[in-house]
């Protein structure tokens, strides 16, 4: 059964807002919907979005395999991190770099879509500063980035999970670092 994306979006989005109540609740809806996966990457990034209020990444590594893998695609700091440690301490790098350094918002626009072992949605990022000069006459003093992110589950856990930049981002980023290499670094990797 497919659930119409607003309901999903203002679901999901109540769940983020009350984790502690929110989380069982959303879980339990999407289990009697049949999508056990959605339910696991639901889990997965409240807890993500939780380590990056609090900074506690302990709970993150526990939804990756031993061998997962996380890839980045088409943008300036493409990567393939392996392992659950590896990959927290990217996104960490990242984060600090990035997203902690400027108001961000996070929205779903397409998705969570589950088929067979994987889950697959389309985020969008804002990312706000009154440092930055405008990058373009449609988004002044903002970065939009947008990509689909897909989940890869065995055994309940993720095995890999790819962050496939839609096109234009690549020429955002560049233009960023350009201007402002020296203050922010998205980079996974050293």
């Amino acid at each position: 059964m497919k659930i119409p994306q607003p309901i999903l979006s203002y679901v999901a989005k109540v769940a983020l807002r009350t984790p502690p109540i929110g989380k069982p609740i959303f879980r339990t809806a999407l289990n009697v919907l049949k999508m056990p996966l959605t339910s696991h990457f639901v889990d997965y990034v409240i807890d993500f979005e939780r380590a990056y209020k609090n900074d506690d990444w302990t709970h993150v590594e526990a939804y990756f395999s031993p061998d997962a893998v996380y890839e980045v695609r088409n943008t300036n700091f493409d990567c393939r991190l392996q392992g659950p440690k590896n990959i927290v301490k990217g996104f960490k790098r990242s984060l600090d770099g990035f997203d902690r350094k400027l108001k961000r918002t996070i929205e779903v626009i397409e998705g969570p879509n589950e088929h067979d072992d994987k889950v697959t949605f389309v985020w969008v990022g804002r990312y706000e500063s009154p440092k930055l000069r405008p990058l373009s006459a449609e988004y002044p003093d903002v970065v939009v980035v947008s990509a689909r992110q897909t989940a890869h589950y065995q055994d309940g856990l993720i095995t890999m999970l790819i962050d496939d930049h839609l096109p234009g981002n690549k020429e955002r980023y560049t233009t960023l670092l350009k201007s402002y290499g020296h203050i922010f670094n998205p980079a996974y990797e050293e």
